[in-house]
């Protein structure tokens, strides 16, 4: 299976298991402080073949005081099971390509329960094996990962698992600068109330979504490149999540899509390239779509279907492969101030049942229409500038 030489690509074919500081096991050390001062975290280094303050990282977790840090040496640091940590620490390898912590057994290799902070740098978090389980979750709690990455989640028949880092609680905190990949089911999932950051992480290369908002949650994503899953940001249920420019391109199917009574705020993403729609609304969702570039993807720069809502506004939907926005079944969003040019077909089109608002939008250089209604539709066109369309600037069949 795609298993064989994971461990490799996500390690590194040279990492060596080298001792880190081989010395045996040291007593804590005492800190002494003015009462001014903020006393330095303790510091534990552990190395790969056993040596350091502590033979493993699970006799160093269960041992070393709140607040203490846990320096890992160049090498693969196996878990024997899931390993649980329930106290604020922080843990710090070399960098991906140097320090692994990897498992192969139980629903996940690592999970952090508490209030935190837990925090981790310079770390690949790796599932290796066919078992069915995830990388990392997050119960609850404040986090900060920085330059980690996530890899190797494994689900089989769709059992909701094989998620890179999984994000649950009332989580908050920082996901930045890291790399989630070759994960089955998604990359990041962010559930309940979590609450995180997410920001400038490469999710890529996930066979299903990248990044993933689920029932209450929120929070930020910003700057993450979320390239070549199935859809690079998925929002369903009561999620509202701000989505600031992330770069969404050459997905399977979609760049960001909303479904359930999904919301938030999108705006400046860049959405192109997708071989289904750059953004997609359906369900009940509303989202609010503020100039994002939703261009040269092979369908439709935006889609509204089902019951979904919402405003688009000043986005650009251009050169895309159908049209640059469909609105259909009994879709009501408001269109104002958008640029849809260029487009094989109409440069916004409605179909269905479906209505709304379209507002001083410009559609230019379509191959067929500017603006398309079919007879079933009723929206309101006001003040738009329709001009050098191939067949017609309007097309209004009611």
């Amino acid at each position: 299976m795609r298993k064989r030489g994971l461990l490799a690509i996500c390690v590194g074919v040279g990492l060596l298991l080298t001792a880190c500081q081989p010395t045996g096991p040291a007593p804590t050390p005492v800190l002494t402080a003015t009462p001014e001062a903020t006393p330095t975290p303790v510091a534990f280094h552990l190395a790969a073949d056993g040596s350091g303050h502590y033979a493993t990282l699970e006799e160093a977790i269960q041992n070393v005081p709140d607040g203490a840090v846990i320096q890992l040496g160049t090498g693969i640091f196996f878990v024997a099971g899931p390993l649980d940590i329930d106290k604020p620490v922080r843990l710090v390898g070399v960098g991906i390509e140097n320090t692994a912590i990897v498992g192969q057994v139980g629903d996940y290799v690592v999970r952090f329960v508490g209030e935190g902070p837990f925090a981790a740098e310079g770390i690949t978090f790796l599932r290796k094996g066919q078992a069915v389980g995830d990388v990392v979750i997050v119960e609850g709690g404040e986090i900060a990962f920085v330059g980690c990455q996530f890899a190797g989640g494994v689900d089989e028949g769709d059992q909701g698992m094989g998620i890179g880092l999984r994000l649950e609680g009332n989580t908050t905190g920082l996901v930045k600068d890291s790399t989630v990949t070759e994960n089955d089911s998604m990359g990041i999932a962010v559930r309940d109330q979590a609450q995180p950051r997410l920001e400038s992480n490469a999710v890529i290369n996930n066979r299903g979504v990248g990044i993933g908002y689920f029932d209450e949650a929120g929070g930020m994503a910003f700057q993450n490149q979320c390239t070549r899953n199935v859809v690079g940001v998925y929002l369903d249920q009561l999620a509202e999540p701000t989505l600031t420019e992330n770069v969404c391109v050459n997905n399977h199917w979609d760049g960001i899509a909303y479904w359930g009574d999904a919301g938030g705020l999108a705006r400046r993403n860049t959405c192109t390239g997708n071989e289904k729609t750059g953004i997609y609304i359906g369900g009940q969702a509303r989202p609010l779509l503020e100039g994002n570039v939703c261009s040269d993807n092979e369908g439709i720069g935006i889609v509204f279907v089902g019951q979904a809502g919402g405003l688009a506004h000043q986005n650009e939907c251009s050169r895309n492969q159908l049209h640059g926005i469909v609105v259909d079944e009994e879709a009501h969003p408001t269109l104002e101030k958008n640029v849809c040019a260029d487009n094989q077909e109409a440069g916004i089109a409605y179909f269905g049942a479906a209505s709304g608002t379209v507002r001083r939008n410009e559609c230019v250089g379509n191959l067929v229409s500017g603006i398309y209604v079919a007879e079933t539709a009723s929206p309101d066109l006001d003040d738009n500038d329709c001009h050098d369309n191939g067949v017609e600037d309007i097309r209004d069949l009611r």
